[in-house]
């Protein structure tokens, strides 16, 4: 099934909708996004309570801003658990910590940024977003002298992301600050099969 959002949608996927046949959830964006198009409709109610029975649930989807159906639809489903532990970066940090437990992390509310104790802090730290995406609010502080202007900066874009991007796409009232991480940093694009194994599609 795919629960298809904005912003976009290409030709390659919309050609690959018409093609397959699979299932497209008929909300309001997709119905827009995919005008005139021979998709395999299926209503949202029905899509609700096909993923709420299925094991394990198949969904996918082309854009992060498809989480907000996710939480409000199926908000105790294992579908929206496993997309909030991987979306929520303080929630991943906290699941994963047996791997890395010298890793040094901490969750903060944005009210919290005027009285941040540095000393208290791995230093250089990166700050962000407990839940985002596009590099919006990241910042790198590598001195004390340096956090004023990283945190008057992030200020600024958490008030201008919170205008633009659900909550359930990008938090703008919860933080997570972590020491920095030295090397190159590798992004893995996969899938999971029908075993649950995953299978890389790229890097």
């Amino acid at each position: 099934m795919f629960l298809i959002d904005l912003p976009c949608v290409s030709d390659s996927l919309e050609r690959s909708l018409a093609a397959s046949r699979s299932p497209v959830v008929a909300t309001a964006a997709a119905r827009r996004l995919l005008a005139g198009a021979a998709v395999n409709w299926i209503e949202e109610d029905q899509a609700a309570a096909r993923l709420a029975g299925a094991a394990p649930p198949r969904l996918h989807t082309n854009s992060e801003n498809a989480l907000g159906w996710l939480a409000e639809r199926l908000p105790r489903s294992e579908l929206q658990r496993w997309a909030g532990l991987c979306k929520d970066k303080l929630r991943f940090r906290e699941a994963t910590r047996p791997l890395h437990p010298e890793l040094e992390f901490r969750g903060l509310g944005l009210a919290e940024l005027d009285g941040l104790d540095l000393a208290r802090l791995p230093m250089p730290f990166v700050i962000k977003p407990a839940a985002g995406f596009f590099s919006l609010g990241v910042h790198r502080v590598r001195s004390p002298e340096a956090w004023p202007a990283a945190r008057d900066a992030l200020r600024a874009e958490l008030a201008a992301a919170r205008r633009l991007f659900p909550r359930s796409v990008f938090d703008a009232e919860r933080l997570i600050v972590e020491q920095v991480i030295d090397g190159a940093e590798v992004a893995v694009d996969a899938d999971l099969d029908d075993r649950g194994e995953p299978v890389v599609l790229n890097i």
